[in-house]
């Protein structure tokens, strides 16, 4: 699949990771988020791979709990 078939899999697995969690009379509002890198688009090895990823995410968590960012050059020219 592509970028859109990537991106709809893993919203729905973010849906289902943060659905709130009821443990004890207590709710838990999870907050995981995601960054996707693609093989071989993004990178042509495994260690650029999870690196890209990597800045994926954190660009995702500046977004907020439940976020999913792609990988893109923008974020590797924030990172040089």
């Amino acid at each position: 699949g592509g970028t859109e078939d990537i991106n709809t899999v893993a919203g729905r697995v973010l849906t289902q990771i943060n659905e709130p969690i009821v443990y004890r009379g207590t709710t838990i509002l999870p907050g995981a988020s995601a960054g996707v890198a693609v093989y071989p688009i993004d990178a042509d090895n495994a260690q650029d791979l999870l690196v890209h990823a990597d800045l994926a995410l954190h660009a995702a968590k500046k977004q907020g709990g439940g976020s999913l960012s792609f990988f893109s050059e923008a974020l590797r020219h924030e990172l040089d």
